[in-house]
């Protein structure tokens, strides 16, 4: 499957090197798209048949959102079919299968870059964790030097 990232007027079509060593050029056919490039005055546009859906992501273990915005539903809806050669359209279950993956790409990258402090309780309680209770000492120590006053009570950062 060949998406459709960059599309340019054929009478513009000028790839480079570099383009032609990591795409795969074709001759695309599309009136309405050339037309709308035409009247909007485009020689080149980039990913012209891109959706998104506004939608919430959550995460797994307790089901809490973690993120709410604009995900890439699929990136291309049309498509190249490199194997016979013909312009396709991506099926809805295609493009949902496409979305979902799209989603755990959100959450995976969300949960990697800002872990949540649960992630250090899996496997101990609270007060048997010592890795939570530095935790929460260093997180207490940083909001001390912003003026704000807490105390760790029953395994959890409090203000106080």
């Amino acid at each position: 499957m060949g998406d459709v990232i960059c599309v340019k007027l054929k009478d513009f079509a000028d790839w480079g090197a570099m383009e032609r060593r990591v795409h795969m050029t074709v001759d695309w056919r599309d009136e309405d798209l050339e037309n709308q490039m035409r009247e909007d005055g485009l020689t080149t546009i980039i990913t012209p048949y891109k959706t998104t859906e506004e939608c919430a992501v959550y995460s797994d273990e307790n089901e809490n959102q973690i993120f709410f915005g604009n995900v890439t539903k699929s990136r291309s809806v049309k498509y190249y079919n490199i194997e016979l050669g013909i312009q396709s359209e991506k099926t809805d279950s295609e493009i949902l299968e496409e979305f979902e993956k799209n989603k755990e790409f959100v959450k995976n990258e969300i949960i990697r870059e800002k872990p949540s402090p649960e992630s250090v309780l899996r496997g101990a309680p609270i007060e048997d964790n010592e890795a939570y209770t530095n935790y929460l000492i260093k997180l207490k120590e940083d909001l001390s030097k912003l003026n704000i006053v807490t105390e760790i009570i029953d395994g959890k950062l409090v203000r106080v």
